[in-house]
C-alpha cells in the first residue's frame, strides 16, 4: 500500500508503542497535539493506566525511556509531558522525504487505500422542465468534490446525475402546454426552460386551492405573468379541479407509454438537458452516469419481486403496497421509531419516488457492486432517506448507504434586511446561470479596479475573471461545513484577502510567479533550512491526511480550511522572507524555491480536488 511520509511515520510509531505496551497496533492512536504544545505528534497514555496499574504520567515517562533507539528515522526524540508521550520530528530527514514525494509524484497526496472499492455518488439531480436554481448548486459542487476526493483515494467512483424526469408533474406540464403553450415560440426563446416553468406556474394558479374556487376563472393573467400570490402549493391544490383530473389522465397516459404524451415528455427533456449541459460546462462538472427516474421503470417488476422475496411488503386495505416500518423493529438515524410506512405502490399500482429510488439502488448494486452509495441531497429530505435506507437494508442491499445532507441557500431580503430561504412567492429564487454570470462580471470588476494594481493584460482578463468568479461561488459553498446554510455575500466571496476562493487562487499564482523568475533546480539541501520553514513543510506533509479526512467524513470543507491554513502560512513566509536574494547562498535559495514549489503544488492540487481552477496569472 502506498504510504506518505506522515502516514508512514505514524504507522511506525504505533508499531513500536504497541511492542512496548503489549497493545495491538490498531489500538495505538497517534494524534496531533493541541495547539501551543511543543510537539509534532503525541500518544495519550490514559487507556493503559488500568492495565499497567500505573498513572498515565508514569507510563509516559517509562515509554519515553524504552523507545530511545527504536524510533522511526523521521522522529528525533520522544519525551513525556504529563500523561502524554510527545514526539518531535527529525526535521532534515522528514523534510527530505516530503520534498522527494512532491517532486516524484505527479499526484502528490493521492493514495491507493480505496483500490478495489467502487463508490457511487448521487449528485446534482435537477428536475426536468424546471430552472436550474441556486438550490441545485450545493448538491452539484459538494458531490463533485466528493467524487474527486474518493478518486484521489484510489476508489472507482461513479458520479451519477439522477435526473427528476418522471411523475405527476409531467401530467401537469402536458396539460399546461396543450391549453396555453406555443411550442414554436418556446423553442425560439432564449430560455425555453423558463417558459416551461411559467406554464407550470400558470397551471398551479389556474387550478388554485380549494379555498379560492370561486375566483379561479376571474382576471386570469397572460402566460408567464402569474402573480406570486395566486400560486398554490401542492398540498393546497384542488384535486377535484377539471384541470387536475386532466393532468392525472395525462400522467397515466405517460405511464402507459402513450405516443403523444411520450413525445411531449421527450421534448421537455431535450430542452432541459441543453440548458443543464451549459451550466455543467461552466462549473466544470462531468458525470459518469446520467439517467432519469424513468430509466428504472423497466426494473419496477423485478424490484417488487425482490422486495416480496425479502418478506417485507404489506398490502394496505386501500390496495397500496408498503413496507410497514412502524410495525417493525427498526429505527431512523436518530434512533426514533418510524411513524409512517415506506410507500412502494399506490392504490392504482402507480409508482412513486420511493419505488423508483428502490429500483435505482437495485440497478446500481447489480451493475457496479458498490461498497458505498452516497446521496448528496438537502437536509430536508433526511426523513425520506431514513425510510428508504432501512427499506433497502431490510431487502438485503449490501452497499453502505450514506445521506450526505446539506443546509439551505440563503439570500438577502432587501425588505427585511435578513438572510432568508429562497422563495418563489417572494421573488428570492436566483437562477444558477444568472448567478454564475454575475459572479464572472463582478470578478472582472475586481480585475479592472486600478487601486488593486494587478497588472493583468487585457486579453487575459475575461478568462481569469471566469476562473475567479466560478471559483468564488464554489469555495463559498465548500468552505463551510455542509450542514450549515450558505449565504451569498459578494464582497466576502470575491475578496483577495481572507477566507475566500480568490485568496487561495492568488496565493497559488504567487507561488507560480516566484518560480517563473527562478525555477527550483536539482535537489533541495534541507540542512540549509531553519525554524521558519519547518511549519510549511509540516503543512505540506499533512495534505494526504486531509484528503482521507474528507472521504471519512464526507466534508469537503476540511480541504478548504486546510488550504487556507497553508496559504496563510505561505503568505506570512513570503512577506517575511527574501526567497530570491543575491545575498543568500545558492543552496538556501534553491531549497526555498523547492519549498515554494511544494506549497504551490499542494495549493493547486487541493483547489482541483474542490473543482476550482487556478489561473496562470492573477
Amino acid at each position: 500500500m502506498k504510504m506518505h511520509t506522515i502516514d508512514r511515520t505514524i504507522s511506525e510509531l504505533a508499531s513500536v508503542v504497541a511492542q512496548e505496551t503489549g497493545l495491538e497496533t490498531a489500538q495505538v492512536t497517534i494524534l496531533a497535539p493541541k495547539a501551543g504544545v511543543d510537539a509534532d505528534l503525541c500518544f495519550p497514555c490514559f487507556a493503559l493506566a488500568g492495565t499497567l496499574k500505573k498513572s498515565p504520567g508514569e507510563i509516559a515517562t517509562d515509554l519515553a525511556s524504552k523507545l530511545q533507539g527504536k524510533l522511526p528515522d523521521t522522529i528525533a526524540k520522544a519525551e513525556a509531558a504529563g500523561p502524554y508521550l510527545n514526539f518531535k520530528y527529525n526535521w532534515p530527514v522528514f523534510a527530505n522525504f516530503v520534498f522527494g514525494e512532491v517532486a516524484d509524484d505527479a499526484t502528490y497526496g493521492y493514495s491507493d487505500t480505496g483500490k478495489g472499492k467502487t463508490v457511487v455518488v448521487d449528485l446534482s439531480a435537477p428536475n426536468i422542465a424546471k430552472p436550474f436554481s441556486v438550490g441545485h448548486l450545493r448538491s452539484t459542487v459538494i458531490g463533485d468534490a466528493l467524487v474527486r476526493h474518493f478518486r484521489a483515494q484510489g476508489c472507482t467512483v461513479i458520479g451519477d446525475n439522477h435526473l427528476g424526469d418522471w411523475g405527476t408533474t409531467f401530467g401537469k406540464m402536458i396539460v399546461a402546454l396543450r391549453h396555453w403553450g406555443d411550442r414554436a415560440a418556446i423553442e425560439k426563446s432564449s430560455d425555453p426552460v423558463s417558459e416551461l416553468t411559467k406554464l407550470y406556474v400558470r397551471f398551479q394558479s389556474e387550478v388554485g386551492s380549494k379555498d379560492n374556487k370561486k375566483n379561479r376563472h376571474k382576471g386570469l393573467p397572460a402566460q408567464g405573468e402569474v402573480p406570486a400570490e395566486l400560486e398554490a402549493t401542492e398540498e393546497q391544490l384542488d384535486v377535484t379541479s377539471p384541470l387536475m383530473i386532466e393532468a392525472r389522465d395525462a400522467a397515466l397516459a405517460l405511464e402507459q407509454d402513450s405516443p403523444e404524451e411520450i413525445a411531449l415528455w421527450k421534448w421537455f427533456i431535450e430542452l432541459s438537458l441543453k440548458m443543464f449541459e451549459k451550466i455543467y460546462h461552466q462549473l466544470g462538472v462531468k458525470f459518469d452516469e446520467q439517467l432519469g427516474e424513468s430509466a428504472y421503470r423497466t426494473l419496477i417488476p423485478e424490484t417488487i419481486e425482490w422486495l416480496k422475496d425479502s418478506g417485507i411488503l404489506k398490502t394496505e386495505p386501500d390496495g397500496s403496497i408498503v413496507v410497514p416500518l412502524p410495525d417493525m423493529d427498526v429505527r431512523d438515524r436518530h434512533d426514533n421509531a418510524f411513524e409512517t410506512p415506506l410507500m412502494v405502490l399506490k392504490t392504482n399500482s402507480g409508482t412513486v419516488y420511493e419505488t423508483r429510488d428502490l429500483a435505482c439502488a437495485l440497478y446500481r448494486e447489480k451493475r457496479w457492486q458498490p461498497a458505498k452509495i452516497i446521496y448528496v441531497v438537502g437536509s430536508e429530505q433526511s426523513s425520506y432517506f431514513d425510510k428508504l435506507f432501512v427499506g433497502l437494508k431490510l431487502a438485503g442491499l449490501k452497499a453502505d448507504l450514506v445521506h450526505t445532507e446539506f443546509g439551505m441557500v440563503l439570500m438577502m431580503n432587501p425588505a427585511s434586511e435578513k438572510w432568508e430561504k429562497m422563495s418563489t412567492r417572494q421573488g428570492r429564487v436566483v437562477l444558477l446561470e444568472d448567478l454564475l454570470s454575475q459572479a464572472v462580471a463582478k470578478a472582472r470588476e475586481v480585475l479592472d479596479d486600478p487601486e488593486r494594481h494587478l497588472h493583468i493584460d487585457e486579453g487575459s482578463k475575461d478568462e481569469i475573471a471566469r476562473i475567479i468568479g466560478i471559483g468564488a461561488i464554489k469555495f463559498n459553498d465548500l468552505g463551510q461545513a455542509r450542514q450549515r446554510d450558505v449565504r451569498f455575500d459578494w464582497d466576502a466571496m470575491l475578496s483577495l484577502n481572507g477566507y475566500s476562493g480568490p485568496y487561495l487562487q492568488y496565493m497559488a499564482v504567487r507561488a507560480k510567479s516566484v518560480l517563473s523568475k527562478a525555477p527550483a533546480t536539482g535537489k533541495p539541501d534541507v540542512s540549509t533550512l531553519g525554524d521558519k520553514e519547518w511549519p510549511l513543510i509540516e503543512l505540506v506533509a499533512r495534505f494526504p491526511q486531509v484528503i482521507a479526512r474528507v472521504c471519512d467524513r464526507y466534508e469537503p470543507h476540511h480541504m478548504a480550511q486546510y488550504l487556507y491554513e497553508l496559504a496563510s502560512a505561505f503568505g506570512s513566509y513570503y512577506d517575511g522572507t527574501r526567497i530570491i536574494d543575491p545575498e543568500t547562498s545558492p543552496e538556501l535559495q534553491n531549497t526555498r524555491l523547492h519549498l515554494v514549489q511544494a506549497v504551490g503544488t499542494v495549493l493547486e492540487e487541493g483547489l482541483q480536488l474542490l473543482g476550482i481552477e487556478t489561473p496562470e496569472k492573477m
